[in-house]
């Protein structure tokens, strides 16, 4: 029972990175939901966030292995970071992509659309400032890049559209 109980980070790392995945899949579900259509570039660009998603893992491991060693935090505090920030970067462009192109549901308003691509940019600052802060001070860099999922879980105002009676 005591060999179990000292993996106390590993079971922390999976639980903040499971977590963050949900968020993920919620978003993807946000932003896939309201397109009209796809076309090849939103399929590429789909699958470079499949890819960075599928490096979480590792990511999550060199997080586990150095709270547990107490040595190299910094360092896997900002690794972890970015690959969710790259994962974050991606659904801007996503999200840009189909704005411009032309492909969101036209039912869609401009509020929600705005609502939704703010959410998005959110991430970028929110993951960017627990980077920055995990680069000098580890555990508060994960306290804020944690701290970020029942911000983000949150429904905005204005993010459904109007008419489908939710308001955030």
């Amino acid at each position: 029972m005591r060999g179990l109980g000292a993996l106390w980070s590993s079971y922390l790392a999976y639980a903040l990175s499971f977590l963050l995945i949900g968020q993920v899949w919620v978003n993807h579900h946000v932003m896939f939901d309201r397109a009209r259509h796809v076309d090849r570039q939103v399929l590429f660009l789909n699958t470079l966030l499949l890819m960075v998603i599928a490096f979480l893992p590792f990511s999550t491991s060199l997080l586990a292995g150095a709270l547990r060693a107490e040595a190299g935090l910094g360092t896997a505090v900002v690794f972890y970071g970015t690959t969710l920030w790259t994962a974050a970067a991606l659904f801007n462009v996503i999200w840009a992509h189909l704005r411009r192109g032309g492909l969101l549901d036209p039912d869609l308003g401009p509020l929600a659309v705005r609502s939704i691509g703010r959410r998005f940019a959110l991430a970028l600052g929110w993951i960017g400032s627990g980077i920055i802060v995990g680069a000098f001070v580890p555990i508060a860099g994960v306290v804020i890049i944690a701290a970020f999922l029942p911000a983000y879980y949150l429904p905005i105002r204005g993010e459904y559209g109007a008419g489908d009676g939710a308001t955030g």
